[in-house]
């Protein structure tokens, strides 16, 4: 029996289909994405313009395991911190990313600092990341947030 590397478990994700079928986990997470962009993101949010979304999924993944920042990130985007906020509570409601509390003592800290960002699934977030093989993951500035998510 072959084990995997950790390289590979992070592009394959942890989705069971995935694993229960032995998909293709590039094809599968597109399938996927497009599917759920496609008709969850309309329905939900009623986005006029999906390639904006898209646009702000992928430049989110790329803050994987930072700080979220909604001001940056509407400059990037194109979009308000309004429309983005929005968008980002649908996709923690959709249990794709979400967005993690520092610890503190002092609970008055714990509120006012700024959360970090991490996605549920490491397959997924790799897809997005466009990372296809263990060689890319290796060299990828994101690894270490990947594996830390």
């Amino acid at each position: 029996m072959v084990t995997a590397s950790k390289d590979e478990w992070m592009i394959k994700g942890f989705y069971p289909a995935i694993h229960n079928k032995n998909q293709n986990p590039h094809i599968a997470y597109r399938s996927y994405f497009e599917t759920y962009i496609q008709k969850e993101v309309r329905q939900i949010l009623n986005v006029k313009n999906i390639s904006l979304f898209g646009k702000f999924v992928k430049i989110l993944v790329g803050r994987i395991g930072n700080i979220i920042n909604f001001s940056t990130l509407s400059n990037e985007v194109g979009a308000s911190v309004h429309t983005l906020q929005s968008w980002f509570s649908v996709l923690e409601a959709s249990f794709i990313c979400y967005s993690l509390q520092p610890y503190y003592a002092n609970i008055n800290k714990r509120l006012v600092k700024s959360q970090k960002l991490y996605f549920y699934d490491v397959g997924l977030a790799s897809y997005l990341l466009g990372i296809e093989t263990p060689d890319q993951m290796a060299r990828d500035p994101a690894r270490g947030a990947l594996f830390e998510t």
